[in-house]
């Protein structure tokens, strides 16, 4: 019995190592291989994982884990998948063959609109865009006088409508390009722009400056020696009309307005200066006096933008001027000058001469063409929807150019023609208000038929209903002298009528009937924006 016993022990001790090795082979089988495992389409169990498999939608791209549940996989599946393509009657019809899937710890499926982004982004690759542009074009296009005395104007109202035709094709493909495309269409208007406007350094191309655009807002130039003037205007539009208006104030580099001027407007609430310079290369443009002006409503932010001298009184809220229907409709408001003088033979063919053949009828019915004005316009308020008209400012902007305004200044007193030339050469929309200017001042009587004479340095313009909006010349009998007493602004008449210009830049203006007074709404403006002007007037 001892030795069965001891035989019995010896077996059991033998058993023991090769259960134990048999055990643990066995468990090495049970984990799973390093191989992605690929699922069927189907909701069903596995029957040699217990796992159910995800379904495979056209919405969704799976991204497969290991999977592990302790129960093993089947022998036919210990095998590396075949590196040979599946045999169509080994796959599934409605399963797309999927690349090899990535390992990761959790399945997140993709849903399918940001796979369609992502599909778009990664296939939306910028093309070049070009411009189909003739050889007798390109020249025109190219033309770029560097002095005065060599300009061709009738070529510079040529290379405008030339260059008006590419640059509406530029934007109209714009606003329906995708991103990458704008880029594309930036680059090739970076191209066109290269001779005419080589000046505009803030943007890479006039298409991205146009879309750049925005808002509402008075745009008014200024150096150190209007600082207060300018800013008794800003004042009166905030404190007496109540406007809340954005103000941009362009100056020309530092020496034009000092760092404390420049901190004294922007206590005007809603009031930011700008340096010109930042925006526009003044290296080729050689901006000084008058020739800012244009330049500061093109560098403005706004889009509809209001440029105004900086001696305007506003009779009425500027904000009218925005709403009014001839702004709307026109895109841009101009208004006349005083009927005095007439041009000669050869400023008239330099009209001309920028403008197509024929010009536009509205502009042929002009008082400059019709010798009875040698002043047109008056720039002291202009009003541009940019975005829609910005290339008649591009054009006037050309002509206030140094080696352009040499000779258009000859021509004309100063930039204000160069507006509706300018528009008028590239044929762009314009229009002017219909109303003629007048005086504002005391009444007195003269003999004659022109009886009721007004003179001033107060130039007044009326609206389309002939009611007083603004004054150009301030409300003081001289706008830059601190110690000067208030106009008398008593009566105020408008054309048909006389001029007669004196010295100083007064003017009287005879009419037939009498003219009406200042009253109510009108004479409460005057008085409250003349205390404004007399209170910034005195300080230093």
């Amino acid at each position: 019995m001892a030795r069965i016993r001891f035989k019995k022990r010896g077996i059991v001790l033998l058993l023991v190592p090769i259960l134990l090795f048999i055990a643990l082979y066995y468990s090495q089988q049970n984990q799973p291989y390093d191989q992605p495992v690929i699922e069927k389409p189907t909701t069903q169990k596995n029957p040699q994982v217990d796992q159910p498999v995800k379904q495979i939608h056209d919405d969704e791209v799976p991204i497969i884990e290991k999977i592990n549940d302790g129960k093993g996989i089947s022998k036919d599946k210990e095998k590396a998948p075949s590196k040979e393509k599946s045999k169509p009657e080994d796959k599934p019809a409605d399963v797309k063959e999927q690349k090899p899937a990535v390992e990761v710890d959790h399945v997140l499926p993709i849903p399918a609109k940001d796979k369609e982004e992502k599909t778009k982004t990664n296939s939306e690759k910028p093309t070049e865009f070009k411009l189909d542009i003739s050889e007798r074009d390109e020249k025109l296009l190219s033309y770029a006088p560097k002095g005065s005395d060599a300009i061709d104007f009738k070529r510079v109202g040529q290379q405008f409508r030339t260059y008006r035709k590419y640059h509406e094709q530029l934007w109209d493909k714009y606003s329906k390009a995708t991103k990458a495309e704008k880029e594309s269409i930036i680059a090739a208007a970076s191209t066109l722009d290269k001779t005419l406007f080589s000046w505009i350094k803030g943007f890479k191309s006039t298409i991205d400056m146009r879309d750049s655009f925005e808002g509402t807002g008075l745009v008014i130039c200024a150096g150190n020696h209007q600082t207060n003037l300018a800013i008794s205007t800003l004042r009166m539009i905030r404190d007496v009309h109540g406007s809340k208006i954005p103000f941009e104030v362009f100056y020309n580099g530092d020496g034009d307005l000092s760092k404390e001027n420049r901190a004294k407007f922007e206590k005007v609430p809603n009031t930011k200066t700008v340096d010109i310079q930042k925006i526009l290369d003044n290296n080729q443009i050689k901006i000084s006096g008058w020739a800012i002006k244009s330049f500061a409503l093109l560098a403005s932010s706004f889009d509809k933008a209001m440029l105004i001298d900086a001696d305007v009184v506003f009779l009425q809220s500027p904000d009218v001027l925005f709403d009014g229907k001839l702004f709307e409709k026109n895109g841009a408001l101009f208004f006349h000058d005083r009927s005095l003088y007439s041009h000669g033979e050869e400023t008239l063919n330099w009209f001309k001469s920028l403008m197509p053949d024929p010009m536009s009828e509205y502009a042929s019915k002009m008082r400059v063409f019709k010798g009875t004005t040698a002043h047109e316009q008056e720039s002291g308020v202009v009003l541009i929807n940019k975005r829609e008209n910005m290339l008649g400012l591009l054009a006037t902007c050309v002509l206030n150019v140094d080696n352009y305004r040499e000779i258009a200044y000859k021509r004309v007193f100063g930039d204000k023609e160069t507006f509706w030339v300018g528009f008028e050469s590239i044929e762009e929309k314009y229009i002017f208000n219909p109303r003629y200017p007048g005086a504002a001042g005391e009444l007195k009587e003269v003999e004659g038929e022109l009886k009721y004479e007004i003179c001033a340095r107060q130039l007044l313009h009326v609206d389309e209903n002939s009611l007083p909006i603004w004054i150009n010349g301030g409300i003081a009998v001289s706008k830059y002298d601190s110690s000067s007493p208030l106009a008398k602004l008593e009566y105020y008449n408008y054309e048909p009528g006389e001029w007669t210009l004196l010295s100083e830049n007064r003017a009287c203006l005879k009419v037939k009937e009498k003219p009406p007074k200042f009253e109510g709404e009108l004479a409460r403006v005057i008085k409250e924006s003349g205390v404004i002007v007399q209170n910034q007037l005195a300080k230093p």
